[in-house]
């Protein structure tokens, strides 16, 4: 499972990355997502025996991820439609930032102002999440009277229950 899921990821990030300069690679995506679910069901049903016992960490790392492809996917947006021909953005100042003069010709055009502008959304949500977010969590927590036991009751991993004998259902697929 874990090879597997090494080789989506890779594939999501690859496609993700480039996807902005060839956008027909997101076909290509769904072809080979669509294949590989419907591979791993088959394979999943009829060949294996018994699953193998994997706790929840594998799917956080990837959910935990995802930001990181998503921003990835941004910026190389805004360096891929940058370089297109089109009006630089003249604005006071542009010119006197300490980049490249490469750079600075490609994120101030107007062609890839929206894809800039999402980035910056992007970056600074999750700089803002990261650091404020908890803050104003616990002081949303205390306006609503709500305590920290009053947690949200998890669900035990996979390893825990299993360990427990909580699972019922078949032994094998």
């Amino acid at each position: 499972l874990s090879e597997r899921y090494g080789i989506l990821l890779n594939m999501l990030f690859t496609i993700n990355l480039y996807s902005s300069g060839m956008p027909v690679l997101n076909w290509f995506a769904v072809l080979y997502f669509a294949m590989a679910y419907w591979c791993d069901k088959i394979s999943l049903l009829r060949v294996f025996r018994k699953p193998a016992q994997y706790d929840e960490q594998l799917a956080i790392l990837c959910l935990t991820m995802m930001p990181v492809s998503s921003l990835m996917h941004v910026m190389f947006a805004v360096w891929m439609i940058g370089a297109l021909p089109g009006q630089m953005l003249e604005v006071g100042g542009v010119t006197d930032l300490p980049i490249g003069p490469m750079l600075r010709d490609r994120i101030f055009k107007y062609n890839a102002l929206p894809s800039l502008a999402l980035l910056l959304i992007m970056v600074s949500w999750q700089l803002l999440s990261s650091t404020v977010g908890p803050v104003l969590m616990k002081c949303w927590r205390k306006i609503m009277d709500i305590s920290d036991d009053d947690d949200f009751q998890t669900n035990p991993s996979f390893i825990e229950a299993l360990q427990n004998l909580e699972l019922s259902g078949l032994e094998s697929y």
